[in-house]
């Protein structure tokens, strides 16, 4: 079982679509979290008032997650359960450097920063435009961050 892991928007948005090729494994994945004691991570500010949140891992699921939506349950119930853990982005300049240089977009750069600071230190995630399968290998091998999709997460909570 995992203690914690980071989860990438995009898989908390393709359980929202049946008409996603990834929709199915993103609702099993969901509903194996929310059976799961663990934790997903997010940097610190969050709140489950999109109002007062500053996180901005949980500002993106505000932004893109439907009220409603299972992926919008899941994360209350999540809140609700204390199961929001907050790290801070701080972290050694030798791996800053080593995300910097493989991770072009900001918002990625803290979702992998995140996934640093995490104790599994696994991002599940379906963005294989940023995270093409030679950086996912590069990210692995310098930090040991392992990103998964959620088809090959489910079974590990």
């Amino acid at each position: 079982m995992l203690s914690d892991i980071v989860v990438d928007t995009n898989v908390m948005m393709h359980a929202q679509n049946p008409m996603e090729r990834r929709f199915k494994s993103s609702l099993t994945f969901l509903n194996a979290l929310l059976k799961s004691a663990t934790q997903i991570c997010v940097d610190v500010g969050f709140d489950i008032n999109p109002i007062s949140n500053q996180s901005l891992i949980a500002g993106e699921y505000f932004k893109h997650l439907r009220f409603g939506s299972a992926s919008y349950a899941v994360l209350t119930n999540l809140a609700r359960a204390n199961r929001i853990k907050e790290l801070n982005k701080n972290l050694p300049d030798r791996e800053r450097k080593v995300i910097n240089q493989c991770v072009r977009k900001s918002r990625d750069k803290t979702f992998v920063v995140i996934t640093r600071n995490s104790e599994e230190k696994i991002l599940v995630s379906h963005d294989f435009k940023d995270f093409q399968n030679e950086k996912r290998a590069h990210l692995r091998r310098e930090l040991g961050i392992a990103i998964l999709e959620a088809s090959e997460c489910h079974s590990k909570l």
